[in-house]
């Protein structure tokens, strides 16, 4: 038996066997032609970075029909569709199963990373006496990515915590 390994190519490749039965002087082959389709090459797309209570469009590519796995985060029915609509709320991996034309399927996988919702705790002076500035503000900001900071119009201190402050509104 000779056996042709084949590398996964752009293009169809075929194959040709002949089997070759003996007994005693006698024989008969047959020939066996085999097309070998290339696997379809699926792509889910680059990872991605999204904010808390970001929508993202998946956009699966590669072949004409798509199937994403079962994911709380996928619409029941979208599941079948190239791009469907997505709002995680955590940390999510969606993978695709592409099929060509011809039933020939492959996997890829994209990772949807998100941050915990961001939020800001406040704390603030609600009354303050006339001509006395002692007011307070203090915010405690959680999640997210990156780097916050505070920027505050009427301030220039950019801190979360301000004091000595005059009445007035602060944003």
């Amino acid at each position: 038996s000779n056996v042709s390994i084949l590398n996964n190519t752009p293009v169809d490749q075929v194959l040709l066997y002949t089997l070759t039965a003996e007994e005693g002087f006698c024989s008969a082959s047959a020939d066996v032609q085999v097309t070998v389709h290339p696997i379809p090459q699926a792509n889910a797309g680059d990872d991605e970075y999204i904010c808390f209570g970001d929508d993202f469009q998946l956009n699966a590519s590669g072949g004409v029909s798509f199937l994403w796995e079962a994911s709380p985060w996928i619409t029941p029915g979208d599941e079948v569709l190239a791009n469907p609509l997505v709002t995680p709320l955590a940390n999510a991996e969606f993978v695709v199963t592409v099929t060509d034309a011809v039933t020939c399927t492959a996997n890829d996988t994209i990772q949807i990373f998100v941050p915990e919702e961001f939020t800001v705790l406040e704390d603030f002076t609600t009354e303050v006496c006339f001509g006395i500035c002692d007011g307070e503000i203090s915010l405690e900001p959680n999640g997210s990515w990156g780097t916050i900071q505070a920027d505050w119009a009427q301030v220039a201190d950019n801190s979360f915590d301000l004091i000595d402050l005059c009445a007035g509104i602060y944003d």
